[in-house]
């Protein structure tokens, strides 16, 4: 005669009960399968009530220091694969958005996050600052050189910043941090995307209809796409359909059937030069300064002529460091695509500070949105002090991503490998 069970529920409860706590040790030392509750008390007792074990997980904070205290002992490999980061262009910049994220004790004890990066988007080095002065700049800028110096490395090419670039008398702030680089032969650079941007004091609203007009005028005033990469994409778009498409001028093509992205993957761009540079922009702004400047409503573009004037005569010394030095390729073919069966370049700019923009704008959501106020034990010393808890999530965070991108370097050398 088979066991009987009641179908009291204080009592299968209790059953239920046993059977979770006996559990574990069930696991460990019995080789056959387990029934689950729920067959267990329905094979004997068709009303018995349904039940189902819920595990309970460990709370994000929990988890969170857990992992934080699993990296401590990895931070040694973090700073070294930053430290063995290298490059020959290099783009410094600064942002306020990663400084939000510290907490614990870290919190509002840094104002800044300055960083290096190279031609690759890769992270140089970085420095977590109270304010972004030539004072509190100067040590990781003398360290990197000498990281340069010890590890036999050529000075690097070009220097790109967002200021400090020029200035009417003696050495800007920039030369005077990097002032061992700039003697053997670096060159300062503004970026460009700053340049530009700086105009949108003397503009009205971004809202304006025509202000999309002034910055692609500004644009196309700064730099012109090469002729021999935008030849070979209008060939690579006319192989479509070539009896139809022949008919069709280049300028149609390119308004009709190219689209920007096109433009910007497969078409490399080049300054103008300062000469060429200066009557563009000033017939921009005197056109749009007249009737070409006002929307529908008759609001003009620009606050004022006067306001507009002296932006435009302030931004005229940056027309020399905004130009790209002679005989640097300022791009790198990254892989080649086929369009309708042509091999076209694919290229990555090496110009500007977009691409060290772009870690800035991913960093944030590297770092969890609060982390553990207390994270020394003795079992794990290096995540004992303030300063390594305020480093150990940028430092993962910059680790990782140049691993991912030297990954992606390799592959795409494989695949440049295999093609040719």
């Amino acid at each position: 005669m088979g066991p009987s069970f009641s179908t009291d529920s204080s009592q299968v409860s209790t059953k239920l009960t046993i059977w979770e706590s006996s559990l574990p040790m069930l696991v460990n030392h019995s080789a056959e399968p387990l029934p689950s509750p729920d067959g267990f008390f329905t094979t004997y007792n068709k009303e018995a009530t349904h039940f189902r074990l819920h595990l309970q997980l460990p709370s994000a904070r929990l988890l969170r220091h857990a992992f934080l205290l699993a990296e401590a002992n990895n931070v040694r490999d973090n700073r070294g694969q930053i430290l063995s980061t290298f490059g020959t262009v290099l783009k410094m910049d600064s942002t306020k958005k990663v400084v939000k994220k510290l907490s614990g004790e870290g919190h509002c004890s840094a104002e800044w996050l300055t960083s290096i990066g190279n031609e690759y988007s890769q992270i140089v080095t970085f420095v977590l600052t109270c304010e972004e002065s030539t004072e509190k700049l100067e040590p990781m800028c003398r360290g990197v050189m000498e990281r340069f110096r010890l590890a036999n490395q050529p000075v690097p090419s070009i220097l790109y910043v967002d200021r400090g670039c020029c200035r009417a008398q003696g050495p800007t702030a920039v030369e005077t941090l990097f002032w061992s680089w700039v003697d053997s032969g670096t060159v300062v650079r503004l970026d460009i995307f700053h340049w530009i941007h700086r105009f949108d004091a003397a503009v009205r609203t971004e809202s304006h209809s025509k202000y999309a007009v002034f910055k692609s005028a500004l644009a196309g005033a700064v730099l012109a796409y090469n002729r021999a990469d935008l030849e070979l994409l209008i060939k690579a778009v006319r192989a479509k359909d070539p009896t139809a498409l022949n008919a069709v001028t280049d300028e149609d093509v390119v308004r009709l059937f190219i689209s920007r992205e096109q433009l910007k993957r497969h078409v490399r761009r080049v300054t103008q030069g300062a000469q060429v540079m200066f009557r563009l922009t000033d017939l921009a702004i005197e056109e749009l300064k007249g009737p070409a400047g006002l929307d529908k409503s008759g609001v003009s573009l620009f606050k004022t002529p006067a306001a507009i004037d002296e932006m435009w005569a302030a931004q005229q010394r940056h027309l020399e460091c905004i130009q790209d030095p002679p005989d640097i390729n300022m791009y790198r073919v990254a892989r080649t695509t086929t369009i309708n069966k042509v091999h076209v370049p694919y290229y990555k700019c090496l110009r500007g500070n977009n691409s060290l923009e772009g870690f800035h704008k991913a960093l944030p959501n590297m770092i969890p949105e609060s982390t553990p106020h207390r994270l020394s034990t003795a079992s794990t010393p290096a995540a004992g002090s303030c300063s390594e808890r305020l480093l150990m999530s940028p430092l993962m965070s910059c680790s990782g991503w140049n691993t991912c991108l030297a990954r992606v370097q390799e592959n795409r050398a494989s695949f440049l490998l295999r093609t040719l």
